[in-house]
């Protein structure tokens, strides 16, 4: 089995180089690529789907298609907008078979919550105390919740804009719709999401489905298993 070596994202620049040398069927450059988009898909996709396990498979599935066809990635987009439209297209073929089971809580359980713990109504800032850690961990499950029971077209856009940081021209290119589109299904997301949560969900988002190392080399080494696998 392939041991992937413990690297966090944020070790790995992205170089033409890189990319070049992926494009032609390298795999430690593949690697590189993998670790430098893996927190950004698994907080896409995670988002998405029902399960860490069903994120984690989905990103398997994208590497692996992206691996096999990326001789055709021109460079006209980011490699990780066209990598995410892979990602998007995995849900949605699963999203056929899966469907989220569990009852969520509603938004206006976040709000009573975020309430309840900061009279201010706004969410209660970084932990400093073994309390507060527990409520930012509790207000985070709600919010993760809230976000679940978005309608996809607004939850894809929410989670490019406003987890993720894209701008509007990112986000469109990524999605394939107007800029318009994004400005409209992001307003209507945050709406949805209500003014509480519209106030101060920055802080609480950066920590949503956090991406531990385990994880990335979990799934790096996954993928280049099947990659480098001899066919039956």
């Amino acid at each position: 089995m392939h041991t992937a070596g413990k690297q966090d994202h944020k070790d790995v620049t992205m170089t033409p180089a890189v990319v070049e040398r992926a494009r032609a069927g390298d795999h430690a450059a593949f690697e590189a690529v993998m670790r430098a988009h893996n927190r950004l898909l698994y907080r896409f996709v995670r988002n998405l789907v029902p399960s860490d396990a069903d994120a984690e498979d989905v990103i398997q599935e994208t590497y692996v298609k992206a691996f096999r066809s990326i001789a055709g990635f021109d460079g006209r987009a980011r490699l990780s907008t066209w990598l995410i439209r892979i990602a998007l297209n995995e849900v949605h073929n699963r999203g056929r078979k899966t469907r989220m089971t569990e009852p969520l809580d509603t938004v206006e359980n976040v709000i009573s919550m975020a309430a309840h713990l900061r009279p201010s109504g706004g969410l209660v800032p970084r932990a400093t105390t073994p309390e507060q850690a527990a409520a930012r961990a509790q207000i985070r499950r709600y919010l993760e919740a809230a976000i679940a029971r978005l309608p996809e077209e607004f939850r894809t856009v929410f989670v490019l804009r406003g987890i993720e940081e894209f701008s509007v021209e990112e986000t469109a290119e990524t999605l394939d719709i107007p800029a318009a589109t994004v400005k409209t299904r992001f307003h209507r997301a945050r709406a949805r999401l209500r003014d509480l949560l519209d106030r101060d969900v920055h802080a609480a988002l950066q920590d949503t489905h956090p991406f531990a190392g385990a994880r990335c080399d979990r799934i790096v080494s996954r993928v280049l298993d099947r990659l480098t696998a001899r066919p039956d």
